[in-house]
């Protein structure tokens, strides 16, 4: 049974990605928007969709982050900066 509660997950989990679009956030590769995982990269303005994440040339030593919900990227930033204090 937890196996087959784990695919449910996966499924509700890609149907739910499959029809999230932030509306602020462009692809750097293509420029739409990301419909979907959202690739941040953690030191550059790069923005990325799934399907442009694996096929970019970035910099590999910079990370990225992935958001799975709508972003208010100014708060973001905000509490990146009080962490980093």
């Amino acid at each position: 049974m937890r196996r087959a509660c784990g695919w449910i997950l996966t499924c509700c989990l890609e149907a739910y990605l499959g029809r999230l679009l932030d509306s602020i956030a462009l692809c750097d590769r293509h420029m739409v928007a990301i419909i979907g995982r959202w690739y941040r990269c953690v030191y550059c303005p790069k923005d990325l969709c799934a399907e442009c994440e694996p096929h970019d040339t970035h910099d590999p030593t910079h990370p990225f982050l992935v958001f799975k919900a709508p972003v208010d990227i100014a708060l973001f930033k905000c509490v990146l900066f009080i962490w980093s204090l």
